[in-house]
């Protein structure tokens, strides 16, 4: 080579390296992206990712089954994320507000919500934000506010149950309240389907409370429907 090519050669190799470079960040990213969609795909649970309009970014297989079946959320207009339930689907979008002007306690915690299906069957919906304030600045339309988690809630397999109820050593009575608030929801409906009355559902589940560490039913519902594997078998 003359002194002319190394010349050439000279201010075109840092180009060239550069280019390597990007290219292998890009290969690792496309292998943590595959990984990501592999595990993803692989959970029970039905995960999206959706912006704070609600609109899907990213479905798992479960999540895409679930809308195909349409019993308890479906792929609206727009890719729109619509829940039957209406009263969920109003929690929802307003939970997803929440995450768009990111509320501390919602950032910490995320929020779970109760979903009935359309043939009533009890799920429950964990909405995560994602947003931070520079996402949030950056006017990315299609970026992703939130991870939303939905699974249904274990009322017909005891085993969640008996392993609460061994961890923090509940009492039969408490271990049937447990239950009914799962399947019932309010202190009435409970008192009606147990047989007791108001104020001593009220004793129970505030001993739940006490034991659990929560604060509300749906925090006991959540945390009941945390003891059953999501990993597809």
């Amino acid at each position: 080579m003359d002194d002319a090519s190394v010349e050439r050669m000279r201010v075109i190799a840092p180009h060239l390296r550069r280019a390597v470079m990007i290219g292998k960040i890009v290969d690792l990213r496309k292998v943590e992206a595959g990984n990501f969609e592999s595990v993803v795909n692989g959970l029970l649970d039905a995960v999206l990712l959706v912006d704070a309009r609600r609109r899907i970014v990213y479905a798992n297989e479960s999540a895409t089954r679930m809308m195909s079946e349409a019993k308890i959320i479906r792929r609206g207009t727009g890719d729109v994320l619509q829940v039957n339930d209406t009263d969920a689907n109003a929690k929802l979008r307003d939970a997803l507000s929440g995450s768009e002007r990111a509320e501390p306690e919602l950032e910490v915690r995320g929020t779970a919500i109760s979903v009935r299906s359309t043939d009533g069957e009890r799920y429950l919906a964990h909405v995560l934000p994602l947003t931070s304030g520079a996402r949030r600045s950056s006017g990315a339309v299609r970026s992703a506010a939130a991870a939303v988690f939905i699974r249904k809630a274990p009322l017909d397999l005891p085993s969640p149950l008996e392993t609460v109820a061994k961890l923090y050593r509940l009492t039969p009575a408490e271990l049937r309240v447990l239950y009914a608030v799962m399947e019932a929801g309010g202190v009435s409906a409970i008192s009606s389907m147990l047989g007791i009355s108001e104020a001593t559902v009220k004793t129970h589940i505030q001993h739940l409370f006490e034991k659990t560490g929560t604060r509300r039913q749906t925090d006991l519902v959540k945390l009941v429907a945390g003891h059953v594997a999501p990993i597809r078998t």
